[in-house]
């Protein structure tokens, strides 16, 4: 009886839905995305695949000496005609994957 009891305790409340719990897990699911993937969502369109594009003006991320320092003030603040992409980036996270991606392309 004291089994059963407990089944259906741990049943009914157990599997309830959680509206924090889930915007925790898709906060985590948005930041757990790579700088990769990032990149192709934001950056690819301009940069292109290789960083070599430079459509619309876009820098050759394959020839930047920049600093990881310089290039998170440029996604911070946005450069020439490319906007500020803080807040398509959304966490440091994400930014810092979004850095080490570009500086990868070097």
């Amino acid at each position: 009886m004291k089994i059963a009891f407990f089944t259906l305790t741990f049943f009914l409340f157990g599997c309830q839905s959680n509206d924090s719990t889930n915007k925790k897990t898709e906060q985590l699911d948005k930041t757990s995305q790579t700088g990769e993937q990032l990149y192709t969502t934001h950056c690819i369109s301009c940069h292109g695949v290789d960083g070599k594009l430079g459509a619309s003006g876009a820098s050759d991320l394959s020839k930047s000496r920049l600093s990881a320092k310089q290039v998170s003030a440029i996604l911070s603040n946005g450069r020439n005609g490319m906007p500020a992409m803080k807040l398509l980036l959304d966490t440091d996270e994400n930014m810092d994957s979004v850095i080490n991606y570009v500086i990868q392309l070097r």
